[in-house]
């Protein structure tokens, strides 16, 4: 980027002055979240989990940025090496991937599994995904009016929905559970019990005409379908002598958030009695810290092994 802006300046007469604004408004907004990750506050464990889900999906360079924001929201916003920055400098060729987390939630990797959900947004908006299902499917409405627009919300909401689901399970319904409740439905978002029921059609190897358009998009892009990418490891042994768990592979690694969910839920609820003396506090920080050593374990053996 530093290489992106000594160009611009040193070319600033010659270049046109619209793509001169928008290149200022691209570098203004990369150098928030390049900032954000040079700190010891980055959420590195859930980066990680994350950024092996994109290599799934997306063959090309990426280079993933974080910052930690006061609102209660998750975002998973990529800017594409676009005209503006490549006509400047047409070595450029990374994605800029901007992922935004609560920063309450920096150290709760528990509830980071939303960052699933906005992956399968960025997924979705890079593939038209969404847009392609509008030619193979039957509008229930007409395309000019908000109950269309509505139809369309909902399945990019599905979409992300089902996506961070075959990669996390029931992880991301207990969170959903959590943060959101009941919510009822609107103009941007399904209601929270269609959304579980779409999840747990995916989850449990169930169709339903949803999934089965997503699907037969993927496959015409020569795409993999939506299917369950995690092993849910046995955590339950470790956990209960306060120590991390041993993660055997990239599946695993996924499926350690269905298992922390499971462990965390059994916990609160009085199931499991090696929690019968901490208080609530207590056990949601120490599950985290467990599952974020858990994470970071993996990270240290894997770019060991690597070397």
């Amino acid at each position: 980027m530093i290489n992106v802006v000594d160009i611009a300046i040193k070319q600033y007469d010659h270049i046109d002055k619209n793509i001169i604004q928008a290149l200022r408004d691209v570098v203004w907004q990369a150098s928030r979240f390049l900032s954000g990750s040079t700190s010891n506050e980055t959420p590195y464990e859930a980066v990680e989990s994350i950024s092996l889900a994109l290599t799934d999906w997306l063959a090309k360079d990426c280079v993933i940025t974080t910052a930690l924001i006061d609102d209660r929201n998750f975002y998973f916003y990529g800017i594409e090496p676009s005209v503006f920055i490549k006509s400047v400098d047409p070595a450029f060729d990374l994605t800029l991937i901007h992922v935004g987390l609560p920063k309450l939630y920096k150290n709760k990797p528990l509830y980071n599994v939303a960052l699933y959900h906005e992956l399968g947004h960025f997924i979705d908006t890079h593939y038209n995904i969404v847009g392609r299902s509008e030619l193979l499917a039957q509008p229930t409405h007409a395309t000019n009016t908000d109950a269309y627009k509505t139809e369309i919300n909902h399945r990019k909401e599905y979409f992300a929905d089902l996506f961070a689901a075959a990669y996390t399970g029931e992880a991301l319904i207990n969170f959903l559970t959590n943060f959101v409740g009941s919510q009822k439905e609107s103009k941007t978002h399904p209601s929270t019990a269609s959304r579980i029921v779409m999840m747990s059609d995916l989850i449990n190897g169930k169709t339903n005409p949803t999934i089965d358009l997503f699907n037969q998009v993927l496959t015409q892009l020569g795409l993999s379908e939506l299917e369950v990418r995690y092993i849910i490891p046995d955590i339950q042994k470790e956990f209960d002598d306060l120590r991390p768990y041993k993660i055997k592979d990239q599946s695993e690694l996924h499926g350690i958030y269905p298992a922390c969910w499971k462990y965390y839920d059994e916990a609160l609820s009085g199931n499991n009695s090696n929690w019968a003396d901490y208080e609530m506090r207590e056990v949601i920080n120490v599950i985290n810290d467990l599952m974020e050593k858990t994470i970071r374990n993996r990270m240290i053996v894997t770019k060991w092994e690597a070397v």
